[in-house]
């Protein structure tokens, strides 16, 4: 099939070819190079089988979004890394509420001072006078929920500035279980820095099957203003289904939710996906969630205990 712009194409070719002619002739016994007219005009069938190639190429290049399941298990991932903050920010208002400006001796006193008030929890002082050994009873009341196990905090100044070092080890809470190393220091302006390297092990309710084992590292600006603790930082972790990372913005953490108030948290999933998670405050604890990502945003409500329930897509 060809178009209206090759026939007009092929008389103007006739034409050149004719007055090519009449120069050969009076140019006979010369050597005269004759034009060649341009082959600017293709097949109407061969441009559209072209577009078609573009656009499957490029349908091929743009990602599917995210799917329902992929989803749900970010927002599962979420409330386990909620379950890891909770336990760790507790422990932290509990071995770290100090002056950044003190002596780390008298700073060590004055936690251990704190700490021999509650029944539940042996202290005792390490053999460096900087260290504190902590052992908490079986659902020992600490920030208001149960904790047992044990933590080591050392407070020392590397340099100029306070470093409080928290070992954790095997502190457990409703069948979560943390350990690792939390670090903390202090900015000009009297937020705190927390970076942490941890280990989350999470049990599986009423089941013989293993849990969950995360491997967290961690790295949070946050401070307490009117009882609630403001966060900014992000959270990478491995899965078995591979890497994760979570960009927490403008996080508003109250002492009795998992997640947060509200803020923004932006999840890079393994499968190569932006899933971008918003918190509200849905009251007696709960948090709404929701999810875009995939084809349409989808609706979750996570339960002060973690249990999450889809709400379907909005």
């Amino acid at each position: 099939m060809r178009g209206a712009g090759c026939e007009e194409h092929d008389e103007s070719e006739a034409r050149g070819t004719r007055h090519a002619a009449r120069i050969a002739g009076a140019g006979a016994g010369r050597n005269v190079r004759l034009p060649v007219a341009p082959q600017i005009c293709e097949d109407v069938g061969v441009v559209a089988s072209r577009r078609v190639i573009l656009a499957s190429a490029l349908a091929a290049c743009t990602p599917e979004p995210a799917s329902s399941q992929e989803i749900l298990q970010t927002v599962q991932e979420m409330v386990d890394q909620g379950r890891a903050i909770t336990i760790e920010n507790d422990v932290v208002a509990l071995a770290a509420n100090v002056d950044p400006d003190g002596d780390p001796a008298d700073l060590r006193d004055d936690v251990a001072a704190i700490l021999a008030d509650m029944t539940c929890a042996v202290v005792t002082s390490g053999d460096d006078p900087i260290d504190l050994h902590v052992e908490f009873a079986d659902d020992c009341a600490v920030q208001g929920r149960g904790l047992a196990g044990r933590m080591t905090a050392t407070y020392e100044r590397p340099v100029d500035d306070l470093l409080v070092t928290l070992t954790l080890l095997d502190l457990t809470r409703e069948g979560t279980t943390l350990s690792g190393v939390t670090r903390i220091s202090w900015g000009i302006d009297g937020t705190q820095r927390i970076v942490g390297e941890l280990r989350l092990d999470v049990a599986v309710p009423d089941s013989d099957a293993p849990g969950r084992q995360i491997e967290i590292q961690t790295d949070r600006i946050q401070r307490v203003h009117r009882g609630v603790r403001q966060v900014d930082g992000w959270h990478r972790w491995q899965t078995l289904m591979g890497k994760w990372k979570a960009e927490l913005a403008g996080w508003e953490l109250a002492p009795d939710t998992t997640l947060p108030l509200r803020g923004l948290t932006v999840v890079d999933t393994p499968f190569e996906h932006d899933v971008v998670l918003d918190h509200r405050d849905a009251g007696a604890g709960s948090i709404e969630l929701r999810a875009n990502g995939g084809r349409a945003d989808r609706v979750f409500m996570v339960a002060a205990d973690g249990t999450i329930t889809d709400l379907g897509e909005d």
